[in-house]
């Protein structure tokens, strides 16, 4: 597994990323996935680093008063805000069937869904997704005056990776019904798709409701042709329910 992913690997069965056409042809014909930064996120609280001091640690000034080598707020915000920028991030759900999911991220139910099952046996990036954490309020990296000691210790650089980390995992509630999982790797030189994934991690594939016949028959073909293993789902809108079933091609 890559060095500067900070993520500890997990075992789903199947985690599932919804695109457009063009991006999931690309994942299909070049076996690569997108890695995205915080910027293009559409969170705008996604990877942003603001208040550094929990409110309920008051005597944080006074510490650093004390203090005469530890850098100041200022600095050390630019510092994490500088590493983010460096970030790639890879995002997926744990629901194929989500109409909002369809309706944001996969061209208004015109696009696909890729079903990934990451493979820990042959050490695969995807299988380092975690599930993000749903909360009303944001972490801190000072909620204590030992949270301090660490961060100024020899092991500061590990203290500042684990919160990144939970930076990066944590989002507000409103966005639980997402089922969201990720991976993020750092130090990234070039965001874009990078050739990673497995092509025995591709294992399922669903094409949205709205997809035209024409186009939704050349992927079925195309995909079981280069993928004999891959199972292929049309969406169906139900009939009596505001909901979505799926049916095998």
């Amino acid at each position: 597994m890559p060095k500067n992913a900070l993520n500890n690997s997990r075992n789903y069965n199947e985690i599932y990323k919804y695109v457009d056409f063009d991006g999931g042809l690309k994942i299909l014909s070049e076996n690569s996935i997108k890695l995205s930064q915080p910027e293009e996120l559409n969170d705008p609280f996604d990877f942003m680093i603001q208040s550094l001091i929990n409110p309920s640690f008051q005597n944080y000034d006074e510490i650093y008063k004390k203090k005469n080598h530890f850098e100041d707020l200022a600095t050390t915000s630019k510092k994490l805000n500088d590493f983010c920028k460096r970030v790639g991030i890879f995002c997926a759900s744990q629901n194929p069937n989500n109409i909002l999911l369809w309706s944001h991220y996969a061209d208004k139910h015109s696009g696909i869904v890729i079903g990934i099952t990451p493979s820990i046996e042959h050490d695969g990036m995807l299988a380092l997704c975690e599930p993000v954490r749903y909360s009303k309020t944001k972490p801190y990296l000072f909620n204590n005056e030992q949270d301090i000691k660490k961060y100024h210790g020899t092991n500061g650089r590990q203290y500042v990776s684990d919160y990144i980390k939970e930076i990066s995992m944590t989002k507000e509630e409103t966005w639980s019904y997402e089922k969201e999982v990720r991976m993020w790797v750092s130090t990234c030189d070039e965001i874009g798709f990078i050739h990673r994934v497995l092509p025995e991690e591709i294992t399922s594939l669903y094409l949205g409701s709205r997809m035209h016949p024409e186009i939704k028959n050349y992927l079925n073909e195309y995909a079981k042709r280069k993928l004999p293993h891959l199972k292929v789902y049309e969406m169906i809108l139900h009939p009596h329910n505001y909901g979505m079933e799926t049916q095998e091609l």
